[in-house]
């Protein structure tokens, strides 16, 4: 149900570079990008915090499950 892509590897290789290069000539084919640099976390709970990825409009709110904040930023 989601697209991700997960590059990791040694730090000072290149990656961020790589994407940064790959996303500015190819923005146009994506609808929504979401860069996040590694946290030690995990990605779902890099994705629920509102710090790393805030949407306009989409707040979690009390009783929701952080499955159910995940899967509504995604569908966002």
């Amino acid at each position: 149900d989601y697209r991700f892509v997960l590059l990791y590897g040694i730090g000072g290789i290149g990656k961020s570079e790589l994407v940064r290069q790959y996303l500015q000539a190819n923005e146009t084919l994506y609808g929504k990008i979401v860069y996040i640099e590694e946290t030690g976390s995990s990605i779902r709970n890099a994705i629920n915090d509102d710090n790393n990825v805030k949407i306009d409009g989409l707040k979690k709110n009390e009783g929701i499950t952080e499955d159910e904040y995940f899967d509504n930023k995604i569908s966002f």
